[in-house]
């Protein structure tokens, strides 16, 4: 098989090989690698790139690309290493696990590879961004790979689901049913019951049985106890999967259990900022938190209190912005903008978003103008777009100060009517509500501010 041409099938699979286009100002020595990088010319397209990076650390599209171009040469090490400082950038962008995903099978670490591809379903079922033909393929590649590594339950789990939205392809049936047959059936019975897969096609007599006097007695001890720390949760984790007298799928079922348990215990409801981080180290570290971890991580950096995601779709360009609160700020939040073209993402805005309630219930949203510098991003304390509203209802009014008019860049013709009333107007009396409709009136009347390099 040859390696390069392989890859840019998978790359294929997924639409995120074609380069940024509609550029407002673009990097020479980007461009430049671009074409080298369609010449095969990867040698030259790594050199371009690293100078891109090093004048733009934060360049989200010249990391993918230079990765891509690692990953042809079989530097598949250093393309992990590009993909993984990528994510840093943009933990949100399926399309960067995938990638590395495939780094990781083409140097043989398959369980590496299966957990990014977790990442990128997950990701996926969040923002919901991919065709189905391409949740096929995704789905497709994650069931080989479990099967080549012999695990058939998580194989079992994307077949049945395949099979279901193809119910004609008989290829998914025949492996689904093959797939019954290899689970255990008291494996089998606890996936029936955490609902990973259903009755449907399953093997007669396979149903969650009840729970026995010892499976509720450690139930009761994980819904009652409140654990302090990871380490605590860790410890009694691996006594309970020490455990010889408990059936197989109950053990499963309580082992899911008391992982959703001790992240709620540890990181709480409403996570902050530095939380958020720490779980992420978590699931990257210590798999034994998994699949739970990377499912309640995903969840909380796409919609939670402290950190949510939104996003406008501007012609051919889709902003994509994340906002996030530290613990130790009392009324500023991070946010970064990405520009989206062809599922090639890239930051354009480095910023903050600061919050000012007075004591009637009224408030104010202002997001500074930012520039880029090349190696830091400069906040103007003049030129701000205010969001103005209340605490007892969602409607809003924005102002512009200092000289935002620089930025000024109509949307009329780009987004129809309906669509701008509804992103600038607050789906409720929620402050992530508010902040996002004063990011998207931002995005569609100033967007001269974000500069896809």
């Amino acid at each position: 098989m040859k390696t390069t041409g392989a890859f840019l099938a998978v790359l294929a699979f997924f639409t995120w090989v074609t380069p940024l286009q509609a550029q407002k100002r673009t990097d020479k020595d980007f461009t430049k690698a671009q074409e080298a990088f369609q010449k095969k010319d990867y040698p030259l397209a790594i050199t371009l790139l690293g100078k891109v990076i090093v004048r733009y650390p934060d360049h989200v599209a010249a990391y993918r690309l230079r990765a891509e171009s690692f990953y042809a040469i079989k530097d598949y090490q250093s393309a992990i290493n590009d993909y993984t400082k990528a994510i840093e950038i943009a933990p949100n962008d399926a399309d960067l696990y995938i990638g590395r995903a495939e780094a990781y099978r083409a140097m043989g670490n398959l369980n590496a590879a299966l957990q990014d591809l977790d990442a990128a379903i997950l990701l996926d079922k969040q923002m919901k961004s991919k065709k189905q033909e391409e949740k096929e393929k995704l789905l497709n590649y994650r069931g080989r790979l479990n099967l080549q590594a012999g695990n058939y339950a998580n194989a079992l789990i994307d077949y049945q689901t395949l099979s279901e939205m193809y119910p004609n392809n008989s290829n998914y049936l025949d492996t689904t049913k093959l797939l019954f047959e290899k689970v255990e059936k008291e494996e089998l019975a606890g996936l029936i019951e955490l609902g990973k897969v259903t009755l449907s096609g399953s093997p007669g007599g396979v149903t969650p049985s009840a729970d026995d006097q010892k499976t509720t007695q450690i139930r009761n001890y994980i819904k009652e106890h409140k654990f302090s720390s990871i380490e605590e949760g860790r410890s009694y984790y691996q006594q309970l999967i020490a455990r010889t007298d408990l059936p197989k799928g109950k053990k499963t079922v309580l082992l899911s259990l008391l992982r959703e348990k001790i992240l709620f215990d540890v990181f709480g409801e409403h996570p902050y900022l530095e939380e958020i981080e720490a779980m992420k180290r978590l699931v990257e570290t210590e798999n034994w938190i998994n699949p739970e971890g990377k499912q309640r991580y995903f969840q909380l950096i796409n919609n939670s209190r402290y950190w949510f995601t939104g996003g406008v779709q501007r012609g051919d360009t889709y902003y994509f912005y994340k906002v996030m609160k530290s613990r130790y700020a009392t009324n500023k939040y991070r946010m970064q903008m990405f520009a989206v073209v062809n599922n090639a993402s890239n930051l354009v805005l480095n910023g903050e978003v600061v919050v000012d309630e007075d004591t009637t219930g009224r408030r104010v949203i202002e997001v500074p103008a930012v520039e880029n510098k090349g190696y830091m991003w400069v906040t103007s304390k003049t030129d701000k777009l205010r969001g103005i509203t209340t605490l007892e209802n969602n409607n809003i009014q924005f102002e512009s100060a200092g000289n935002l008019a620089r930025f000024a860049s109509s949307s009329a013709g780009l987004v129809a009517p309906q669509q701008y009333e509804n992103c600038i107007k607050p789906q409720g009396p929620d402050l992530n509500d508010a902040i996002k409709a004063t990011l998207n009136y931002l995005i569609l009347e100033y967007s001269k501010m974000f500069v896809l390099r």
